[in-house]
């Protein structure tokens, strides 16, 4: 593939950075790329989703149904979420295969 000068260049001084022959540091970097898109991608989901169900809560809210949450249902709640982040942020820290 013929590159652009400037991104040979980059991509050189990346895979020496890498320990890696430029082909296999080109695909590691594609790979980690399309990693972050696929992430972003995941964000944007259940930032939506989110969303959803707080218009939901508004409008029964607005609708008078006041229900509220103890504070054991709340710690439950929080207590979950930041095990499923923290589940997350180790996956998402794993080193990654390397290419080859």
């Amino acid at each position: 593939m013929v590159l652009p000068a400037e991104l040979r260049a980059r991509l050189k001084a990346e895979a020496k950075k890498r320990g890696l022959k430029l082909s296999p540091a080109i695909r590691a970097l594609l790979s980690e790329r399309v990693q972050e898109l696929d992430d972003a991608e995941q964000l944007s989901r259940a930032e939506e989703w989110q969303r959803a169900q707080v218009w939901a809560v508004w409008e029964r809210m607005k609708a008078g149904d006041h229900d509220e949450a103890s504070r054991q249902e709340l710690d439950s709640i929080f207590h979950e979420a930041h095990e499923a982040h923290e589940a997350h942020e180790a996956l998402r820290d794993a080193p990654r295969r390397r290419a080859r």
